[in-house]
């Protein structure tokens, strides 16, 4: 038999059989007790459990210890394996199309101490190019005196050539035979008569006089009536200023003379007419030098025409 008290302080004669729900007016304490009658006087285990309790209205419950709750383990997530990262294959990249460095036209260049036509003008100051040569200024890299006054290309003026090699001996013009103008070549005047190709005064009027008007003055010409004395189809001038014999047929200058033999003739003209078509190298003429015969400063078809009706006898050599 059960029976169940409440009791302010715990102590024997406070304790309050409680039955049916009901209200105790009780302290700040609360002591709730059971008891138990045994009928059959055996012993026996008596449990007792109480839940339920009102005090003043707030249900009040056993102090239950909290189960403890387990700390959930978590399951380490598996870290899925990494996909091996592919080796990116390098795509070989075509190689760009470089852009072409213009190549400099190579332009050629002579070395200063070269003077074909022994002039003492050297090769880097005269040319060959027609062209240029037809504009009156420049000198014939092949002919040593272009125009034929008697004086060499680097004995008249230089113009702008710093490598002259012979001494200058009159600051007459390379392409003009009389820079004067008084009717007597530069070399005349110098080489000869011993006056200043420079000045048209002289010599002075009277000085000198020139019947034939060869360009030589009486005083040193063999034939004062006519421009060749002996003959051979060359002027006496140019045969004075050339150091031939204006008055022996058998002395000619080499005028022409393109292939080195005894004197020019009509092979000189064909040699130089295929040199002008360009059917034979510069290389295989002995003397293109000579080949100027109208004394332009350039060798054309034009000289080998006169140069052949020469050896027709059909034209004189009248190179002045």
């Amino acid at each position: 038999v059960f029976t169940s008290s409440v009791s302010p302080d715990g102590t024997d004669g406070s304790w309050t059989p409680i039955g049916d729900p009901m209200t105790v007016e009780l302290g700040a304490n609360v002591y709730v007790g059971l008891a138990a009658s045994i009928a059959s006087g055996a012993e026996r285990n008596v449990i007792a459990t109480f839940d339920n309790i009102v005090v003043n209205g707030v249900t009040s419950m056993p102090p239950v210890e909290p189960e403890a709750t387990p700390t959930p383990v978590v399951e380490p997530t598996p870290t899925p394996p990494l996909a091996p990262t592919p080796t990116p294959t390098i795509q070989p990249t075509e190689p760009a199309t470089p852009t072409a460095e213009p190549t400099p036209t190579p332009t050629a260049t002579v070395a200063p101490d070269v003077d074909t036509d022994g002039d003492g003008k050297p090769d880097d100051c005269e040319t060959t190019d027609s062209t240029i040569l037809a504009l009156g200024v420049e000198t014939n890299l092949i002919l040593a005196d272009t125009d034929a006054d008697g004086l060499f290309d680097g004995e008249e003026d230089p113009g702008d050539c710093q490598s002259i090699t012979v001494s200058t001996l009159a600051m007459t013009d390379p392409r003009n035979r009389d820079t004067d103008g008084d009717g007597f070549l530069d070399g005349m005047e110098v080489h000869v008569m011993g006056t200043d190709p420079l000045d048209a005064g002289s010599p002075a009027d009277g000085t000198f006089t020139d019947a034939d008007g060869d360009g030589v003055p009486a005083t040193w010409d063999p034939d004062d009536t006519t421009a060749d004395a002996d003959g051979d189809r060359f002027t006496d001038a140019y045969e004075i200023l050339m150091g031939s014999a204006a008055d022996d047929a058998n002395v000619v200058p080499s005028l022409g003379n393109i292939d080195g033999n005894e004197r020019a003739n009509n092979l000189d003209a064909i040699i130089m007419f295929n040199y002008t078509l360009g059917n034979v190298p510069l290389a295989n003429i002995s003397h293109l030098e000579r080949g100027d015969i109208d004394r332009n400063g350039f060798v054309n078809n034009l000289d080998a025409v006169i140069l052949f009706n020469w050896t027709l006898g059909n034209v004189p050599l009248l190179p002045m």
